[in-house]
Order: structure tokens, then sequence, then C-alpha cells
């Protein structure tokens, strides 16, 4: 259908393209325990920066589906998975990653950021989030 999905790389690699969607937040959380084990084994430093891509909307212009989660949470096929799975499932990446500090000790060495992009696209209506009170003014 002349679609050019986003690849999946891994370092300058591209491993998988189109990305199978239905395994990519456990392959997260995996990845990322497995980047902070090797670190923390040769007690060096490390910037883990993990960019979720729920709670974006899939498509522009718009389809049908609008959130995407993979099965585990989602109560639909991954697809068509509500804004609450999505934000169900990362909550629960970024659990497993913190709880992985807490079980090495590592949590008290650890700057743990949390931060957002601007908001919602606000152009995609309800498809896209909420702006709820915040105007940006």
């Amino acid at each position: 259908n002349g679609t050019m999905w986003l690849p999946l790389f891994q370092g300058t690699d591209i491993v998988e393209q189109p990305v199978d969607l239905d395994n990519l937040a456990p392959r997260y959380v995996d990845e990322s325990i497995d980047f902070m084990k090797k670190n923390i084994e040769h007690d060096r430093p490390f910037f883990l920066y993990l960019a979720f891509s729920h709670v974006h909307q899939l498509c522009a212009p718009r389809h049908a589906e609008c959130q995407w989660a993979s099965n585990h949470f989602s109560k639909q096929d991954g697809y068509n998975a509500t804004f609450g799975d999505a934000v169900q499932e990362m909550d629960w990446i970024a659990g497993r990653v913190l709880d992985y500090l807490r079980d090495v000790d590592a949590i008290d060495d650890t700057l743990i950021i949390f931060t957002s992009d601007n908001g919602p696209w606000v152009a995609e209506g309800s498809c896209a989030g909420s702006k709820g009170q915040f105007e940006g003014r």
C-alpha cells in the first residue's frame, strides 16, 4: 500500500521494519535492564534515555485507531487501545526499570527524570489526548 513504517533501531542498525508492536513494551524493559545491568556490573555511570511511543496518535491523518498498547495491557486489539491502556503500559515499563534499580541497590545513586512533550496534537481532536486546563499562554 506504499506505507513506509518507521524502523526499530538498535544502535545504528535497523533490527525490525515494520516494528512488531505486540511485544515492544516488554522489549523496552528487557533492553533497558540489560543496558543498566552491564553498566552497574562494571561500576560505570550510565545514561538511559527511555522514550515511549505510547499516548501518541499513530496515524496522520486520523484513522480509526488512535492509541496503542501491547496485548498485555489493551482490552482490545493493541491498535485500538484506550488512552488509559497506553498510560498503564507506560507505568508498568517505568515500574519495572525502577524495580530493577531497587533490586540491585542502585536506586539511591540514580537520578531519575520524567518529562513529557508539549501535550496533545490538538488539531487531531479527541484522538490525540486532552490539554485539560493548560493553555500554554
